[in-house]
């Protein structure tokens, strides 16, 4: 069967800024994402911070019509740990200072707690984008597919066990990431409401988490495991770099 797809991890941008191929992948992404959320969201919503320095990103090429890879969907993820060696606070705990949104502070710092004591890494999954003007629906599900299978297999690679994110009703996202495991979080047992969130133009919001990946995504992962083994993975992965000696030489200089 032809594949006209490719999946590419680009790892931590910081890094890995030296290579000619992430700062042009890079662009690539910060565009993608730049050109579709004007698309979607409100005037002076940023697609990108910081943090797309420090994380990492999962992106999905499709073959064109003259046979070129083109980015069609990206997303981000930000380990917790990575945080800490930045001196970058968590962004879900920005967001929801910035908003004065209590309730959901304490209980995700609650989530943080729980994970960091059980040893779980954890990571924030945001930013996901995919091209507009893809018509026809047989590419949009096969993108959408990829990126699941994706989700599930480059976190449980890296270790990563738990996932937050905030699900939007009226993007449907938090229907999406519902069938890979996520769920609304609670408070004294009852499921917190939608709030608007500035950072998204007072769009409606929910905070979700991912403790175990749902058995429908590890199924897609099954399907589209041969895409996945032949990705390309671009710039050193962080906790490959942690052990090498630049990373000693530059914690020992500081």
């Amino acid at each position: 069967m032809k594949n006209d797809y490719k999946i590419v991890v680009l790892n931590c941008p910081y890094i890995n800024w030296d290579s000619k191929e992430v700062r042009e992948v890079f662009s690539e992404m910060v565009h993608l994402k730049f050109e579709n959320y004007q698309k979607k969201h409100f005037f002076g919503i940023l697609p990108v911070d910081s943090s797309d320095f420090i994380g990492d990103h999962l992106l999905i090429y499709k073959k064109d019509q003259s046979g070129h890879l083109k980015l069609v969907n990206g997303v981000k993820t930000l380990p917790y740990d990575r945080c800490n060696l930045f001196n970058y606070k968590f962004t879900p705990i920005t967001l929801l200072e910035n908003d004065n949104q209590h309730e959901y502070l304490d209980v995700l710092n609650e989530i943080i707690q729980q994970g960091l004591g059980l040893n779980r890494k954890m990571s924030y999954y945001s930013s996901w984008t995919m091209k507009s003007g893809i018509e026809e629906k047989a590419s949009r599900e096969r993108i959408k597919e990829l990126f699941s299978a994706t989700t599930y297999l480059y976190h449980r690679e890296r270790g990563i066990k738990e996932l937050l994110g905030f699900g939007v009703p009226k993007l449907r996202t938090d229907e999406l990431f519902k069938s890979w495991g996520y769920k609304r979080v609670h408070s004294q047992g009852v499921e917190i409401p939608a709030i608007p969130a500035s950072f998204l133009g007072g769009l409606d919001s929910v905070l979700i988490h991912l403790e175990s990946f749902s058995s429908e995504i590890k199924e897609l992962s099954l399907i589209h495991k041969v895409t996945w083994d032949s990705r390309l993975e671009i710039g050193s992965a962080f906790d490959e770099f942690k052990t090498s000696k630049k990373f000693q030489e530059s914690i020992f200089a500081s």
